[in-house]
């Protein structure tokens, strides 16, 4: 959707629940819910404090209505605690509410009436309650879910979702088909922006939300499925975590030369973070790096008449940087940077190849993107981004670099008995350059009235 400029889709979506509304889609999540008093009856004017390490700004205040109900949007994903609180009445606490991606997370709080002795603080933990205000059929995983995942290459989104979500199947290492969805028909989203080919690693996402089914008004241009991933922001603490990975066939004890008879081969990974604020509860910064070094190969002849074949090597260097710039209570600013370089020499298999002729990959791409959200009323949030993002494929012989005047006199080795096949040689050279500029603006407007309910009203154009 985001490749074609001036597309315009507007949405106005009332569903007519009577109790909780639905949560804006996109890129951030909310927190909904009532608080009633021990006789079932709902209080107004209580007033529910909503804290998190990844909420910039510090806590989010609101105050519950006539029904007793109230609501936080535009929320980092992370784990949340919400307090309520009001004279004559126990403040009421309730920890480990996960906020995801879209859909809300719902708390109903009961007070009680407070006792003679001093104020006490009742703390509820427990899972939240099984949404029952939207019909999205998802999977949602955490930051904490995603780091432990045990893949040596933590940049392999679509190869997980592929393998592990339901109606969901990997077909390569950038395309995921999400009940049958094609390419253009399945949508990848980071922080709100249209991501498909674009890579991130894992280290980055705070969490990532995989819709199969009931997508919505957002997703209602998708045949396939809709995934949201949401980046870290930071926090007010100074964080520095690093993961690696080191493989090598240096490595391996006990071998016998017979059997054992490869070349040198490895695998090397390391992806450090850094984060933290810049001016506290104001300012945070968040940056991943990933750099990968891999080479495979093939066994030797032991009789050692046949060369040996070339090694296959890959590299990859990628990086996510993102500022969090909370301008007022109500306004807030962020940038994303994301970029992903890959390169591969060696494509060719076999004996005989011409190492000038052998495919060389140097393909890149990379996103800046730029997000104003504002709260301007406590019912209505605005929220506008841009993104400039580029596309670089290049494949190619060796000899198209080095020489480039000769990049057309590379043929294949071909043999004539007993029938024509091509062998060995990579005479093709692609290189596919694209760049898209994507425009998002979207208005909501969470309405309540006694008559009709809650209600979620959204205006989109992209």
């Amino acid at each position: 959707m985001s490749r074609v400029f001036g597309r315009i889709i507007v949405v106005a979506v009332l569903c007519a629940l009577p109790k909780l509304a639905l949560a804006q889609g996109g890129a951030t999540g909310s927190v909904v819910g009532y608080v009633f008093d021990q006789g079932g009856q709902p209080l107004k004017g209580i007033k529910i404090i909503a804290k998190s390490d990844t909420q910039i700004g510090g806590g989010r205040t609101a105050y519950t209505n006539d029904e007793g109900f109230f609501r936080f949007v535009g929320l980092l994903p992370g784990t949340f605690e919400v307090s309520a609180s009001a004279k004559g009445l126990r403040t009421v606490l309730q920890k480990g509410i996960a906020v995801g991606v879209s859909s809300s997370a719902e708390v109903n709080l009961v007070m009680e009436v407070e006792s003679q002795q001093l104020e006490e603080v009742k703390v509820i933990e427990k899972a939240p309650i099984v949404s029952v205000t939207s019909s999205v059929i998802k999977e949602v995983y955490d930051a904490e879910f995603v780091d432990s995942l045990p893949l040596d290459d933590k940049t392999a989104i679509e190869a997980f979702i592929g393998n592990d979500v339901p109606g969901a199947v990997s077909v390569s290492a950038r395309t995921t088909r999400i009940r049958g969805g094609g390419g253009n028909q399945n949508a990848f989203r980071v922080d709100g922006f249209y991501m498909n080919g674009q890579r991130v690693t894992h280290k980055a996402l705070a969490a990532f939300e995989v819709q199969t089914a009931g997508y919505g008004a957002d997703g209602a241009a998708y045949s396939g499925g809709v995934v949201n991933m949401v980046t870290k922001s930071g926090s007010n603490k100074f964080e520095f975590d690093v993961t690696a990975l080191l493989t090598d066939s240096y490595f391996r004890f006990f071998t016998v030369e017979a059997i054992d008879n490869t070349q040198h081969a490895w695998v090397y990974n390391l992806n450090p973070s850094f984060s933290g604020p810049i001016i506290k509860d104001r300012l945070w910064y968040y940056a991943n790096i990933e750099t990968r070094s891999e080479v495979r190969a093939s066994e030797k002849d032991p009789t050692g008449i046949a060369p040996t074949p070339r090694k296959f090597s890959t590299g990859n260097l990628r990086g996510s940087v993102k500022l969090t710039y909370q301008v007022s209570p109500r306004n807030k600013l962020q940038s994303i940077f994301q970029m992903n370089r890959r390169f591969a020499k060696n494509n060719v298999t076999g004996f005989g190849v011409e190492q000038d002729a052998q495919g060389k990959l140097d393909n890149s791409d990379g996103m800046v993107g730029v997000i104003w959200e504002s709260m301007l009323t406590d019912n209505v949030l605005f929220r506008t981004q841009v993104a400039l993002q580029q596309f670089n494929a290049d494949l190619a012989p060796e000899r198209c670099r080095n020489s480039p005047e000769d990049c057309d006199h590379i043929y294949p080795i071909t043999q004539s008995f007993p029938r024509l096949q091509t062998l060995q040689n990579y005479p093709r050279h692609q290189l596919d350059t694209s760049q898209t500029i994507e425009f998002i603006n979207k208005f909501e407007w969470f309405g309540s009235s006694k008559v009709f309910g809650d209600h979620n009203v959204k205006l989109q154009d992209t």
